[in-house]
């Protein structure tokens, strides 16, 4: 489950990870966070799934 919080006065936003029911992995193995970014699949790192809730924060593209 992912839960968004926004954060208007920083500027970012951040993203809630409930890890808690992930397969555990072997060594040779990850579980990654990706995100289509106006039509390119950009990888923005990997999920710690040892701990239950994970924080990864992103910010957004600015509008010129």
């Amino acid at each position: 489950m992912i839960f968004l919080k926004q954060d208007g006065r920083l500027n970012y936003n951040s993203v809630f990870i409930n890890t808690s029911q992930l397969l555990v992995l072997n060594a040779e193995h990850d579980y990654q966070m990706w995100a289509d970014v106006e039509g390119e699949m950009v990888n923005i790192g990997l999920i710690d799934n040892k701990k239950d809730l994970l924080a990864m924060n992103y910010k957004e593209k600015q509008n010129p």
